[in-house]
């Protein structure tokens, strides 16, 4: 009989469970608090079991939208748990929403390619210089042509208002500043808008939260002026019909969000809502499935993987293309 039992016990136990551990891959999301996330997570994982990959789907997200540092704590606990001293790594992939544009989470993305480990991002860009400037970078961003989205729903409010023989007086609610995507849509609507002699009469930023658009709006009630307002996610708009119906307003303020979310679609197809703008977030998680199944493979063959790639989806009227169905 061995000297000390209890050691031996315990060495073929936590050898066996070094044994056992699967390989993951991460999926870091803003926030499961909106549809549009979680349909990104069910593409991805519905996609990721067809392909039968050994590793197994890790999904963690913020609390909501703009939680950048929550996500941050996400990203080093399962770097020091998964990836640091371990050769090789339990994480074969990265896939992340960030909350934030800038520089935020560069330093998190650099550990994990410099651990080999592709990086794919959807919906939300990081700047590039940012990450050029600490020498890493990620291999695929896929997102919608944000732009185009503003542009679309510029063209739907505008044009909603004329046959309504109304004047055209916007209010823009917008996500989170710092955000490319809130950006990028702003950007999109409010030069489409102008071109087409529409009044931006006031931007506000609701953080893409629902509570915090209907509060804004609550605050406007007293002196609406606004004949239009564009919502640069379904959620804010959904706030905005909650606050004028609290306040009573039923002037015809026509609504265009974006997302087409089925609340939205429900509030487009009763005419509480004059559209909204159709992305194709399964779409987006499928694709980040297929690429970086397809990473992991290039990697494997110790092949070079891409670095800065993008694939832009477009989004489309919910009311033209699915009329029909409304």
């Amino acid at each position: 009989m061995p000297k000390y039992p209890f050691i031996v016990f315990f060495t073929i136990l936590f050898l066996a469970g070094c044994g056992g551990e699967k390989p993951e891959v991460l999926v870091v999301l803003k926030t499961l608090d909106n549809p549009f996330f979680v349909d990104i997570q069910d593409g991805f994982v519905k996609e990721w079991g067809e392909r039968k990959q050994d590793a197994v789907v890790t999904i963690k997200s913020g609390r909501k939208e703009g939680d950048i540092e929550t996500q941050r704590k996400i990203l080093d606990a399962q770097y020091s748990s998964k990836v640091a001293n371990r050769q090789p790594p339990l994480i074969k992939g990265l896939v992340l929403t960030p909350s934030a544009s800038g520089g935020d989470l560069v330093l998190q993305i650099r550990r994990y390619r410099k651990a080999g480990i592709p990086v794919i991002l959807l919906d939300t860009g990081i700047n590039r210089e940012e990450l050029e400037r600490q020498k890493t970078n990620y291999n695929l961003l896929v997102r919608s042509n944000n732009v185009t989205g503003g542009e679309i729903a510029a063209d739907v409010l505008v044009k909603g208002l004329e046959d309504n023989a109304k004047e055209c007086r916007v209010l823009v609610l917008n996500g989170v500043a710092d955000h490319d995507t809130a950006k990028e849509r702003r950007d999109g609507f409010v030069q489409k808008a102008e071109s087409m002699g529409c009044e931006v009469a006031m931007e506000k930023t609701a953080n893409w939260r629902r509570d915090d658009a209907q509060r804004i709006v609550s605050q406007l009630v007293a002196n609406w002026k606004f004949t239009g307002v564009f919502a640069a996610n379904d959620e804010m708009a959904l706030g905005t019909i909650s606050a004028l119906k609290q306040a009573g307003i039923n002037d015809g303020t026509l609504i265009v969000g974006f997302d087409a979310i089925p609340e939205a679609i429900e509030a487009v197809r009763s005419g509480l809502m004059l559209d909204t703008i159709a992305q194709n977030p399964r779409k987006m998680g499928k694709k980040a499935a297929m690429a970086l199944a397809e990473f992991i493979t290039t990697k494997a063959k110790k092949k070079k993987l891409p670095s800065f790639k993008e694939e832009l989806l477009s989004p489309v009227s919910t009311k033209r293309n699915l009329a029909p169905a409304l």
